[in-house]
């Protein structure tokens, strides 16, 4: 999170690609009641879709080379083994988030790698083995699906402590605006408490930003991305609302560079209700393969880059 708004929408971006090539069931994750920021990908419903489906099969060198790469070296398979990803950060919890990653895992294998690395040491943590491996990787087992990692210590036991029933655990549409949550939800990210981001980042658009909700879902032959963000005072969502339309306009030159049919700025709705700003983006899935495959040469993180010069 080096730029707000920059790397918000590329991580983001980043997690949503990559959890499109994965597939297996997954229920709604648990995360510590005191949660201030979370990402969530429910992958049954992320595969489910059109675009999951089309991005599953793709046999493009790209995607084929990093699969084996990651099924040769940990013997693990993020099509068939993956089943969610989860990453928070919370009060009471160390400088790094923590993560759930559930799948189908060959625990010896992973094991037997730990042991060959001459940093790896083992702590007890109640009935849980804790695995530090470098300077600052942790990670643990925990059930028969389940890996939890961190680069803090203290975020990983603070992961277990829920896991175990030691502290509270929260559902995490719980923390999400109802009205943008349904059941064909695939990604859910928020953040409660936004200040909790301004170490990452001392921009001023967190300085204007309170609270924030995103959801992400297919419904039809389009995805459906809707934010909200709840601001500091009402003239900042006003003027927020002018600042993105802006940069929807700029996002529309790029691509016209590449003929797109669809333009941002037709398919994004955008408000501003007193201190709140609503956000729906619904475009088109088709011409999103299109991008995402390569057929049309739209460089997203060109176009972040650009954006960031706007800091």
């Amino acid at each position: 999170m080096k730029k707000t708004v920059v790397v918000l929408f590329v991580f983001v971006l980043s997690l949503f690609i990559v959890s499109i090539l994965l597939a297996a069931p997954s229920q709604e994750e648990i995360v510590p009641a005191k949660t201030q920021w979370a990402i969530h990908i429910d992958i049954e419903k992320m595969i489910s879709t059109r675009l999951g489906q089309t991005l599953k099969k793709e046999e493009s060198h790209r995607w084929i080379w990093k699969r084996k790469h990651i099924n040769r070296k940990l013997k693990f398979d993020p099509v068939k083994d993956l089943k969610s990803v989860t990453v928070f950060w919370g009060e009471g919890m160390g400088p790094e988030p923590a993560a759930f990653v559930k799948g189908k895992f060959d625990r010896n294998f992973l094991l037997g790698l730990l042991e060959e690395e001459e940093s790896h040491r083992e702590t007890s943590y109640g009935e849980t083995t804790i695995h530090h491996w470098n300077d600052d990787d942790y990670g643990a087992f925990y059930g028969e699906d389940m890996i939890v990692f961190s680069e803090s210590e203290k975020s990983l036991k603070v992961a277990l402590d829920v896991l175990t029933g030691k502290s509270k655990g929260i559902p995490i549409s719980k923390f999400v605006d109802p009205k943008i949550m349904s059941k064909d939800v695939f990604l859910t990210a928020f953040a409660s408490d936004i200040s909790s981001l301004k170490k990452y980042d001392r921009s001023f658009i967190l300085e204007k930003m309170d609270s924030m909700n995103l959801t992400a879902s297919e419904r039809g032959d389009k995805l459906d991305i809707r934010l909200n963000l709840m601001t500091v005072a009402a003239k900042d969502a006003e003027n927020m609302k002018h600042v993105i339309r802006g940069l929807m306009a700029m996002a529309d030159l790029k691509l016209e560079k590449i003929e797109s049919k669809t333009k941002i700025t037709d398919v994004v709705q955008i408000s501003a209700d007193g201190k709140e700003l609503h956000l729906q983006l619904v475009y088109p899935v088709e011409e999103l393969l299109d991008i995402l495959l390569g057929k049309k040469d739209l460089d997203l993180f060109h176009l972040a880059r650009h954006l960031e010069s706007y800091h």
